[in-house]
């Protein structure tokens, strides 16, 4: 049975290497938002869905090593008390450096995107002061806007 929580244990450490690799990530996209580098900005973001899809991968591996020491649905922050006596100490650590890490990704990831809503709303306000007209609502366009002449051919014929 100490095989299986180590198992576990090893999906916790890929999961903070995650976290820390996207916590990076989040430090780059500040920088090139500052530096209004939108194709940096993209790039990231990329990225960020690959990572996205490593935790998807990453969860059901956890959930794999939780159903096979029968703690299938265990919140990581009970996970110690479900642990051998001897596993115990070991598991509370694991669990506070990945919280931990979970914070510092948030606070970061928070940071970046509120520095992004902030050059959004900067670019809104040069648009409306050029005589355009804000985007409000989902997508780009709104709802009333007309395709641009070149996307007008009738095609039903």
């Amino acid at each position: 049975m100490g095989a299986d929580y180590h198992e576990l244990f090893s999906v916790l450490d890929d999961i903070g290497a995650r976290l820390d690799h996207l916590t990076r990530l989040t430090k780059e996209k500040h920088d090139a938002v500052v530096a209004d580098d939108v194709t940096k900005v993209n790039e990231i973001m990329n990225e960020e869905q690959a990572e996205a899809l490593a935790f998807r991968n990453l969860e059901r591996r956890r959930e794999t090593a939780l159903q096979a020491l029968g703690l299938s649905g265990t919140s990581l922050s009970a996970l110690p008390t479900h642990c051998p006596p001897e596993l115990r100490t070991e598991a509370e650590q694991r669990v506070a450096v990945l919280q931990e890490k979970f914070r510092t990704y948030r606070t970061s990831s928070t940071q970046v995107m509120e520095l992004m809503q902030h050059s959004i709303r900067e670019i809104d306000a040069v648009v409306s002061s050029a005589g355009g007209e804000p985007v409000t609502g989902p997508g780009y366009a709104g709802e009333t806007a007309a395709p641009p002449p070149n996307m007008k051919t009738d095609f039903r014929a």
